[in-house]
């Protein structure tokens, strides 16, 4: 889901930055702003641990952490963790569709 049209306060997107760093808001495929998306699609397609949130203004010292190696998604693969995020996003909207 594209949570940028709605203007998150930066109180907002920074609350959301510490629960995705925390490993709290990394299963559902949302992207907040240009510094945090998060989703479990790519690890999906990947079958392995790869990387659940992109967060690219991280604290250096932060990612030496064993914990945010599985949490942060390394870099030179944005793209294709938005796009396995957005085949994720689909099949979730259709699930919910389905009952509607």
């Amino acid at each position: 889901m594209d949570l940028t049209e709605f203007g998150m306060s930066p109180a907002a997107l920074s609350q959301a930055k510490s629960l995705a760093v925390k490993g709290l808001m990394t299963y559902q495929p949302f992207v907040f702003d240009e510094t945090l998306e998060c989703g479990v699609g790519y690890e999906f397609e990947r079958d392995a641990h790869v990387g659940l949130v992109h967060y690219p203004d991280l604290a250096p010292e932060l990612l030496q952490s064993p914990e945010l190696d599985q949490i942060i998604l390394g870099p030179g693969h944005l793209d294709e963790f938005r796009a396995a995020n957005a085949q994720l996003s689909k099949l979730y909207d259709h699930f919910a569709d389905q009952p509607c």
